[in-house]
């Protein structure tokens, strides 16, 4: 867990300043895009499976294991489950706490018109922050972090709305 609170402040280190190699872009890539396809087609399953097994998600410092993610994508009413998939729903509970310039968006509404290409930053030899860009105005890029386990590229850390309205 400690170095889940580390991906949020890193010092420029050689491991920060090294480039990705070839093959470590398109593996993180992969990652990104089937993270995508399990948010476009609302699978969970596929979802629990990108998912780091050893590092937990994180939103506003709190650590979310794999169980209680797993509990929060099984309630179609939670923060997570909303903030993935329900537009409607997440804004009708949620909306008063974003500004009209970036309003309360789902990420399956976001990667409908979001950029396929994402900007990539190694924050360590074992850590990466993906931000997602979208040409619509009104929708603010998204950062997910990914974590090397091994050759595979999970998501872990800071990224998704889990326990409240908001992270941050």
């Amino acid at each position: 867990m400690a170095a889940v609170a580390a991906t949020c402040a890193h010092a420029e280190t050689p491991a920060t300043q090294a480039a990705l190699s070839a093959a470590e872009r398109q593996a993180i890539e992969a990652a990104v895009e089937a993270v995508r396809q399990a948010i476009l087609a609302e699978d969970t399953a596929a979802l629990m499976r990108l998912i780091d097994k050893k590092e937990a998600l994180v939103c506003t410092d709190t650590p979310y294991s794999r169980e209680q993610v797993r509990k929060f994508l099984a309630d179609k009413r939670s923060h997570l489950s909303l903030s993935l998939y329900d537009t409607r729903e997440y804004a009708k509970r949620c909306g008063e706490r974003y500004p009209a310039t970036y309003p309360a968006l789902s990420e399956r509404e976001f990667l409908r018109t979001a950029d396929r290409t994402p900007s990539i930053k190694r924050l360590d030899a074992h850590w990466v922050r993906v931000t997602i860009s979208s040409p619509v105005k009104t929708h603010y890029p998204r950062e997910w972090h990914f974590h090397r386990d091994g050759r595979q590229w999970k998501l872990a850390g800071p990224g998704f709305i889990i326990g409240s309205c908001t992270c941050g």
